[in-house]
Parts: structure tokens; C-alpha cells; sequence
């Protein structure tokens, strides 16, 4: 496979020998979108074993990605691509009127260019940000291809992943800058909001609100974590001093890591590897 291309500049790739057995047909290749940083992550489909990781710095070439594409030797099975959305909104299915549809989003989100997606799983709506437009350029010439924004890969993969699991869960993606928070009751969707961070104390605070709102106990609610921290991130020592059961939130799904990929760069790109349980 060939993955070079002018308008990208490799920030880091991760291959597993074992790519080189795979059948094109079988893999299942993820491609995630934040600002000019772009992720890729391709699966054996039947074992749901990731052998591709790489992460990219876009440039402003409108059809950098598709360029990208091409230039793997033969077509994949599946295609998934998400994007990072800043500002995003749900609506219960049952209320939501297409006709209405920008007067619900200036009214929640203000003004802006946003778009919809219907989350059948969730019953609800999901406004949010539009798909990137070198993202765009890619949906309209592949076929069959899924694309979500973040928050709707979190609600789906997470939702999914605690189904037949009894109980109360509590899932957050930390970045820089943003933290994701979701929480799922039972196999249901209860919340899923994304807040702009400035600090640790920020995303405290988020947190101990979502555990508030919810009334979630914090000595029997588990949270799970993903993100680009560590045990000794200062963060996660003071959630533990609030939380009794914090643990990562490894993988979704039948997916699973393979030695060649550390564990930190899949637990850092969540989203994009979590877009394999989506569809």
C-alpha cells in the first residue's frame, strides 16, 4: 500500500506486518477529521483486528483526502468517516420538524452552517457542525460510506458497547480543549454533550455536573476514559479523588488492538477507532 501524498504531512503511522495478508475486501477503513489533523485506522472487518494507524497534517488542498484514497492500491470493503464537531444538539425524533430545522439550530447552537443526522438508535437528532468539505469531497464520490460526527460515533459506539449491560455507565473523551461526556443507563442514551475546556478544573467541573444532573451515584457509577492522558495526568489523580471507579475505555465492538499499534495511540484516537462499531 502506498499512503504518500504532497498535500500530507505524516505525523506518525503504526503497521502491523499483518496487512500485507490482508484482503482488501475484508478491511474496513475508518478516517477521522479534526481541524487540519486527519487519522486513519483500517480493520480486518471478520476479526475486528485494527493493523493501520496513522495520523496526518492536512493542508488546504480541498481534495487532499480523496487524493490520499486513491492511492491505495485496491478498494476497501467499508468506508467510515467522522469529523470533530464543536458545537453539536439532540432533539427527540418524535419532536424534531425538518421544516423547523434552522430555527431549532440558531436557537441552540446560534448562527452557523449545521446540518442533521437522524441517530434511529438514539430516537433522536443530531444537529451539528457540517462534514469538513475535504470530507465532503470523499462522500461524494464513494458510495455506501458512513459518516457521523463525533458526538454521534461516541453515542453510538458507547450505547452499543453497554447494551447488554446492566446498569449506570459514564464515558468521557478528553482533549485539549474539548471534553466529551456520555452517559448511558441500562443500554440508553441519557446524555451526550460536549463542553470547551480551558482547564482540568473545567473538566472537573463538567463531570461532577453530569454525575449532579443525572444523580448518578459517584461510589457505584463506573466512568470509563479515553483521550491523551495518562495515569500520572494530573486530571485523572483528581477525578480519582471523586469518582471510586475510573477505568479506560479500551475498545467497542469485536475490535482489539494489535502489538504493533501502542495502546496509547488508540486510546488518544477514540473517535476515529470507535467509528468500526458504528453502521
Amino acid at each position: 500500500m502506498v499512503t504518500g501524498n504532497n498535500s500530507i504531512i505524516t505525523r506518525g503511522e503504526f503497521i502491523d506486518p499483518a496487512i500485507e495478508q490482508l484482503s482488501s475486501k475484508e478491511g474496513e477503513l475508518s478516517i477521522f477529521q479534526a481541524g487540519d489533523g486527519l487519522s486513519f485506522s483500517l480493520a480486518h472487518k471478520p476479526t475486528g483486528r485494527i493493523v493501520l494507524l496513522a495520523e496526518y497534517e492536512l493542508s488546504s488542498d480541498p481534495n487532499a483526502v480523496l487524493e490520499l484514497l486513491k492511492q491505495f492500491n485496491e478498494p476497501f470493503g467499508s468506508y467510515k468517516m467522522g469529523w470533530k464537531s464543536n458545537l453539536n444538539t439532540w432533539i427527540p425524533k418524535a419532536l424534531f420538524d425538518e421544516s423547523k430545522f434552522s430555527t431549532y439550530s440558531e436557537a441552540t447552537l446560534g448562527k452557523g452552517n449545521f446540518a442533521f443526522t437522524e441517530m434511529d438508535e438514539m430516537e433522536s437528532v443530531l444537529i451539528h457542525e457540517r462534514i469538513p468539505a475535504q470530507l465532503e469531497r470523499v462522500a461524494e464520490v464513494y458510495s455506501n460510506l458512513l459518516a457521523l460526527p463525533d458526538a454521534g460515533i461516541h453515542a453510538t459506539a458507547i450505547t452499543r458497547h453497554w447494551k447488554t449491560r446492566p446498569g449506570q455507565h459514564m464515558y468521557i473523551d478528553y482533549n485539549p480543549g474539548a471534553l466529551s461526556v456520555t452517559a448511558v443507563s441500562n443500554g440508553s442514551l441519557l446524555l451526550q454533550n460536549t463542553y470547551a475546556i480551558q482547564s482540568e478544573d473545567d473538566a472537573l467541573y463538567y463531570v461532577l455536573f453530569a454525575y449532579e444532573q443525572l444523580k448518578f451515584n459517584q461510589d457505584e457509577v463506573p466512568m470509563k476514559v479515553s483521550g491523551p492522558l495518562t495515569e500520572n495526568f494530573g486530571l485523572w489523580s483528581t477525578l480519582s479523588k471523586y469518582i471510586r471507579n475510573i477505568e479506560w475505555m479500551e475498545f467497542t465492538g469485536n475490535i482489539h488492538p494489535s502489538n504493533a499499534i501502542p495502546i496509547v495511540e488508540l486510546r488518544t484516537n477514540a473517535a476515529l477507532i470507535q467509528l468500526h462499531s458504528c453502521g
